[in-house]
């Protein structure tokens, strides 16, 4: 009797669950029909068409895997001509859009394994993968043809299995741990890096136990990046993972106003020192347009772009590092400026806005990630156990989103870090396990 009580509870829990979490995107839907291309999606679709094509495999500026998610409907439809902003592109990209908000709503199924990894009880749980559902500065990225959501879902499975085996190791978790990591690799390749303070904090778990199969793991992630950059040399005649990062940095030049003299034989001296004289647009992109026209057709002049940024971060590192230091605090609390609002005076209206409001607010409470952090590293040395190492796996996948975003791109720091607030909420809650475990 009792059994059945708790099973219909639960019922009735995951009925409202489904009905809160599914409504609110319907509203938004309905409030903003549209579907949202970014600038960007023009890129991604050319990519995939040309991927699928068998001309290029893979891009300097674009990772192969979600341009593939975006020309899946047309591949299964057999026509990956379909010409970009063409009535069909929109059919298919609707179907896309419904992938992505199925995506975010297993995304919440794994966040809500995720909570009750780090110890949270069943109803606990339950209402932070709610408050993480109703988050409209990341549910409205199932709206809009970018890598947010696709690449927070994959995301959070890493951050599942580095949990499970922070709790009990096997190498076949570790091996499955490593498939997913390289799908983010190939979704981002900014994730590169993610191997090694992961690494480092399973040897710290395990101790030689983990030695051999670390280093397997870290030569895998090693050969996987090389042979990336050897594809760009080959193709592109380009030295790194993804012309975004040069792009990115480039910005924080414009934007830091970076002594750039040391790059005065470069190509783009003359055109950046005029364009900073001018005091334009900050927008690295704009400046591109300005200083090679139809840039993405010359890819000998691109790659003059690689030691003008390398030269000029170098010689004003402390300025750069001081600077973007500086603007932590800023990308943690900037709201996601891709959430679509409208003036209009309706009660869905209203609704979408009360939401974006109240989370924007929330956001501030995210400051205190990093001395929540330290503390956890405190914590875990003190005692080395599943528990510790699973809350500082946590905040260190906050923090290397955190850090890797403000380090290396110029601006829409809310957008890109809507996939890592399931970990920074998570981070914050630690302060507050005696009241959900």
């Amino acid at each position: 009797m009792i059994r059945k009580i708790v099973r219909r509870k639960k019922f009735a829990f995951l009925l409202l669950f489904v009905f809160l979490v599914s409504g609110i995107r319907l509203i938004y839907w309905r409030t903003y029909p549209h579907i949202f291309v970014n600038a960007d999606t023009d890129s991604y679709y050319r990519v995939g068409q040309k991927i699928i094509g068998g001309q290029i495999l893979i891009d300097d500026l674009r990772s192969p895997l979600y341009p593939l998610f975006l020309m899946l409907p047309a591949l299964l439809n057999n026509r990956p001509e379909t010409a970009i902003y063409s009535p069909s592109f929109y059919r298919d990209m609707t179907v896309v859009i419904l992938a992505q908000s199925l995506l975010g709503l297993l995304s919440l199924l794994l966040t809500f394994r995720l909570a009750k990894k780090l110890g949270f009880s069943p109803a606990a749980s339950y209402f932070f993968a709610l408050f993480m559902g109703l988050n409209i500065m990341v549910f409205s990225m199932e709206r809009l043809l970018l890598t947010e959501t696709l690449c927070g879902f994959i995301v959070l499975m890493f951050a599942n299995l580095l949990l499970s085996i922070l709790n009990s190791y096997r190498p076949s978790k570790l091996f499955l741990m490593g498939l997913v990591a390289a799908l983010l690799f190939l979704t981002k390749p900014v994730y590169f890096l993610l191997p090694l303070p992961v690494v480092m904090l399973l040897l710290l778990r395990y101790g030689k136990k983990f030695l051999f199969h670390g280093f397997l793991w870290l030569l895998s992630a090693a050969l996987m990046t090389a042979g990336y950059i050897y594809l760009n040399f080959l193709n592109y005649g380009y030295t790194g993972l993804s012309r975004a990062g040069e792009i990115g940095l480039l910005g924080k030049i414009i934007i830091y106003k970076l002594d750039i003299s040391p790059a005065n034989n470069n190509y783009y001296y003359p055109f950046l020192k005029q364009y900073l004289a001018e005091n334009r647009e900050t927008h690295p992109f704009r400046f591109m347009d300005f200083a090679l026209p139809f840039y993405w057709d010359k890819k000998e002049k691109m790659n003059q772009l690689v030691p003008l940024v390398r030269s000029v971060i170098l010689h004003n590192f402390p300025d750069y590092i001081t600077k973007t230091l500086r603007e932590i605090p800023y990308g943690i609390t900037e709201a996601n400026n891709e959430v679509i609002l409208s003036t209009h005076g309706t009660r869905e209206n209203r609704s979408i806005i009360f939401l974006y409001e109240t989370y924007r607010y929330l956001q501030y409470s995210l400051l205190a990630i990093i001395p929540i952090a330290l503390w956890q590293v405190r914590s875990f040395f003190r005692k080395k156990n599943a528990a510790s190492s699973k809350w500082l796996a946590v905040s260190l996948l906050a923090l290397y989103h955190i850090l890797l975003t403000v380090f290396i791109d110029y601006g829409e720091f809310g957008r890109v870090l809507s996939i890592s607030q399931v970990f920074s909420y998570l981070t914050v809650l630690y302060l507050l396990r005696p009241a959900y475990q």
